[in-house]
């Protein structure tokens, strides 16, 4: 009888340390899909911000950058703006509803902002939009990754 009670223990503690490895190595797999969405989202805003600036700083000096320059500028920031359009469109399954209004927020201030009388008021708005942008999803990011790995 005592085996019979040792087995059924082993069996029952094998079970549970199986099922809480398995449980575990779900939410450090979930935690780093949001991790990798945080990360690929702020790279994208910070591609947008990049195009931005340059242009801002060539505006204000009254300079114009070098074509290959402003070629790889523009090409990093569609490639943004779709990276932005695809974590608003379907991050919503794995960042948290705070980030995506913030990436709302973003598009709209874009619009807004490219209805500006002249351009030096476009890139001014665009980028105070992006820099909100980049604060809000990483504070938010640092809060929702830090309580999942507390």
């Amino acid at each position: 009888m005592p085996a019979i009670l040792s087995l059924v223990g082993a069996l029952i503690g094998a079970s549970l340390s199986g099922w809480l490895a398995y449980r575990k190595s779900l939410s450090e797999r979930w935690w780093d899909r949001k991790y990798q969405a945080y990360a690929e989202t702020l790279e994208a805003l910070n591609s947008i911000r990049e195009d931005l600036e340059a242009s801002f700083d060539a505006h204000l000096l009254n300079q114009e950058l070098d074509e290959e320059h402003q070629t790889e500028l523009r090409k990093a920031y569609v490639h943004g703006r779709r990276s932005v359009e695809k974590q608003r469109s379907i991050g919503g399954l794995v960042i948290s509803d705070e980030a995506i209004m913030a990436l709302k927020k973003f598009e709209e201030s874009l619009t807004q902002a490219a209805g500006a009388s002249d351009y030096f008021s476009y890139l001014d708005g665009s980028l105070f939009a992006t820099s909100q942008a980049i604060s809000s999803v990483l504070s938010e990011g640092r809060r929702e990754l830090r309580a999942k790995n507390d």
